[in-house]
């Protein structure tokens, strides 16, 4: 399905805030990620951004908002 979006030029987003953020697991939890982000989405939606980074090895760092007061 990603594939079929991205040729007709639509950007993909996936949450796995409703259900893998909810395994109780790390390990479960980044298998979860892993293959999520195998199935090649332009945007992963998580409650967990740190856990997702660790999945796929990257950083994380905080960004300033500026609506944080």
């Amino acid at each position: 399905v990603v594939k079929a979006l991205h040729a007709k030029g639509v950007k993909v987003m996936t949450s796995v805030a409703p259900t893998v953020d909810n395994y109780t697991q790390l390990e479960e939890r980044i298998a979860a990620y892993k293959a999520e982000a195998a199935k090649q989405p332009d945007i992963i939606e998580s409650d967990l951004p740190r856990d997702v980074a660790k999945a796929l090895q990257v950083s994380v760092k905080p960004v300033k908002s500026a609506k944080k007061k």
